[in-house]
C-alpha cells in the first residue's frame, strides 16, 4: 500500500522512506491525501513502529517534497573485533544459471557472510570483505524511542542496536576524520554519531 502526501508518494505501509520524523511533525496537522480520506492527517505517521528516513547530515536543510532515494544509507565498517553474530541475517542465494546458461539451473542458498552460521560452517568467501560493514539506513520509533536501523548489506537482514554496542560504532565514527571519505562537509563523521 503506497502513503501520499498530497501527489507525493513518501512511502509504503509503516515505511516512510521520503520524510524524516521531524519532517511530518512539521506538517502533522495537514490532511495527508484528500483524494482519499479528508480524515488522515499527517500526524497519523507518527505512532509507535513507524520507520523514517534517516536524518542524513547532507540532507538537512534540503526540500523533503522533492523525490528522495528511497535506498539511501551510510556504509560504515565495523570496528575491530565487532561483529553482528547476534542478527537474525538472511540467506544470499546464488543460480548455475550464470555459470552453465540457463538449462538445469539450480539456485544455491548459503548463510550471510556475516553470520555465525556462516562462520561456524567452515565457509570461506574471497579477500573482498576484508572489512565487515554495516549500513546506516533508517529510523524506528521503538517504546517511544527514535532508534536507528542498521542493514546487512549482503543479505538485508535490518536491526537496531544499543548500550555498548550502540556507543561502539559511535566511538567509531567520532574517530574518523573527514579526509577519509572525500567531499564530505567538516564534522560530517560527528553529526552521524549524535544522530545515532
Amino acid at each position: 500500500m503506497g502513503e501520499y502526501y498530497r501527489d507525493l508518494k513518501i512511502g509504503c505501509c509503516e515505511t516512510i522512506k521520503q520524510m524524516r520524523e521531524e519532517e511530518i511533525i512539521s506538517v502533522k496537522d495537514q490532511v495527508a491525501d484528500p483524494k482519499i480520506s479528508p480524515f488522515y492527517v499527517m500526524g497519523d505517521y507518527l505512532a509507535e513502529g513507524m520507520w523514517y528516513r534517516f536524518p542524513f547530515p547532507e540532507e538537512d536543510g534540503t526540500n523533503w517534497r522533492v523525490e528522495r532515494d528511497w535506498e539511501k544509507h551510510i556504509e560504515i565498517p565495523l570496528p575491530e573485533g565487532f561483529d553482528i553474530y547476534d542478527v537474525k541475517h538472511g540467506t544470499m542465494t546464488f543460480s548455475t544459471a550464470s555459470i552453465h546458461g540457463t538449462s538445469g539451473n539450480t539456485n544455491i542458498f548459503i548463510p550471510c557472510i556475516q553470520s555465525k552460521e556462516f562462520k561456524e560452517g567452515g565457509l570461506k568467501h574471497s579477500q573482498g570483505l576484508s572489512n565487515k560493514c554495516i549500513w546506516i539506513y533508517m529510523k524506528i520509533r521503538r517504546d517511544g524511542i527514535l532508534q536507528t536501523v542498521f542493514k546487512c548489506p549482503y543479505c538485508g537482514a535490518c536491526f537496531r542496536m544499543d548500550g555498548s554496542d550502540l556507543q561502539k560504532i559511535k566511538d567509531s565514527l567520532y574517530a574518523r576524520t573527514d579526509a577519509e571519505y572525500y567531499g564530505r562537509e567538516k564534522d560530517y563523521w560527528k553529526k552521524v554519531a549524535d544522530r545515532l
